[in-house]
C-alpha cells in the first residue's frame, strides 16, 4: 500500500467517524400534541376567598422517535393563586441533554358571580278575624356565601304583619358590587262580614190608658 492509498483510507475513516448515527442523534424535544402545553387560564376568584385553587393537565415532551417525557410544573396543577397573573413554567428532559421549557399565564380575577337569593315567597294574602295581626313566616338565604337583608322588622325570617299591603323587599350583594334583589307582599285583611244570631223574643208590655 503506498502513502497516498493510506491517506485516502485514513481521510475515509475520518469522514465516516464525522457522520453522527441515527441512534446517537437528538434532534431536540417538542411538546405533544395530544397533551401540549396548557392555554393562559382566567378565572374569577370565589368571594370572601384571598385565593383561588387553580388545575390543568400537564403537559407531555416527545423526542424524535415520539418517546414521551412528562413536563413537571412550577407552580403545581392546584395550587391556589391570589388575585392578579403569575406564569406557571413546564419543563422536561429526556435524560441526555435535552430539555424544553415554556410557561402559561394564571390570571385570578375579582368574583364576578353574583349572590342569588333563595326561597323568596310569592306574594301572600293573610285572612284575619278580628283586630289580630297577621303572622307570616319565611326563611330567605343566598348563594355566593353571602348572608341577605330584608325589609325591618321582617328580616329574614317573617313575623307579625298589620291590617295592610306590606312589601318585603331582600337584598344580596357582595364585596365586589354584584347584586341580586326580590320582593314579596303580605297582604293581611278581614273580609269575613259580621252576622247576627239568632235571637229569642222579647215581649214588650204595652200599658193600656184608662177608658
Amino acid at each position: 500500500m503506498s502513502f497516498r492509498q493510506l491517506i485516502v483510507l485514513v481521510g475515509c475513516a475520518v469522514a465516516l467517524l464525522a457522520v453522527p448515527s441515527a441512534i446517537a442523534t437528538a434532534n431536540g424535544l417538542s411538546w405533544d400534541p395530544s397533551n401540549p402545553l396548557p392555554s393562559d387560564i382566567s378565572v374569577a376568584a370565589a368571594e370572601n376567598t384571598p385565593s383561588q385553587t387553580v388545575t390543568w393537565t400537564d403537559p407531555v415532551a416527545l423526542d424524535a422517535s415520539s418517546n414521551p417525557f412528562p413536563a413537571t410544573c412550577s407552580p403545581t396543577s392546584g395550587s391556589s393563586f391570589l388575585l392578579g397573573t403569575m406564569p406557571v413554567t413546564c419543563s422536561a428532559d429526556d435524560g441526555v441533554g435535552d430539555t424544553i421549557s415554556d410557561s402559561f399565564n394564571v390570571t385570578v380575577g375579582p368574583d364576578s358571580t353574583p349572590p342569588v337569593l333563595q326561597n323568596v315567597p310569592s306574594n301572600q294574602t293573610i285572612e284575619v278575624v278580628g283586630p289580630v295581626p297577621g303572622t307570616f313566616s319565611y326563611s330567605i338565604s343566598a348563594t355566593d356565601n353571602v348572608t341577605p337583608s330584608c325589609t325591618s322588622p321582617y328580616g329574614l325570617t317573617g313575623g307579625s304583619f298589620p291590617y295592610a299591603t306590606t312589601t318585603v323587599t331582600c337584598i344580596a350583594d357582595d364585596s365586589t358590587g354584584n347584586v341580586d334583589t326580590g320582593s314579596f307582599t303580605v297582604t293581611v285583611q278581614d273580609t269575613i262580614k259580621p252576622t247576627i244570631g239568632p235571637h229569642a223574643d222579647v215581649p214588650v208590655t204595652v200599658p193600656t190608658t184608662p177608658a
